[in-house]
């Protein structure tokens, strides 16, 4: 069961991550839907390998946070420290897609390069997590 629900983690990480590249084609990128999707896809690939490895991960609004759901994946994990190190992207859900006064709100919005180099990363972590599953 958690080969499948993981896999499904995956499927969807691989929407987001189609999503973050047709959100940064053209000449008018959306830059702030690109970097919710960015989160996402890391959310999501984090979870899929929590899913794997058999560890409940956190649910609600600490659900959203990469770091915290990359903590609980085995110290010993061959995929912890990467995981983690996406922990840049948590505030990327909400930060950017509230008006300015909101407190959440980060600025400056990242450029279209700095999320497409994310983007980049995330692939890659992807393809490990994919591999590291396939391992199992």
């Amino acid at each position: 069961m958690s080969a499948n629900l993981a896999r499904e983690w995956i499927a969807k990480a691989d929407a987001d991550l189609d999503a973050v590249e047709r959100c940064l084609a053209g000449t008018l990128p959306n830059v702030i839907v690109a970097c919710y999707h960015c989160q996402q896809a890391a959310e999501k690939l984090v979870k899929a390998l929590l899913v794997a490895a058999e560890v409940r991960y956190p649910r609600g609004k600490e659900g959203h946070d990469i770091a915290l759901c990359a903590a609980f994946l085995p110290v010993d994990h061959p995929l912890r420290e990467e995981a983690m190190a996406f922990d840049d992207l948590t505030d990327w859900a909400t930060a950017f897609r509230y008006p300015a006064e909101d407190p959440a709100t980060a600025e400056p919005v990242p450029d279209a390069r700095d999320v497409s180099g994310r983007c980049e990363a995330l692939k890659g972590f992807r393809a490990r997590v994919g591999a590291f599953l396939t391992m199992r």
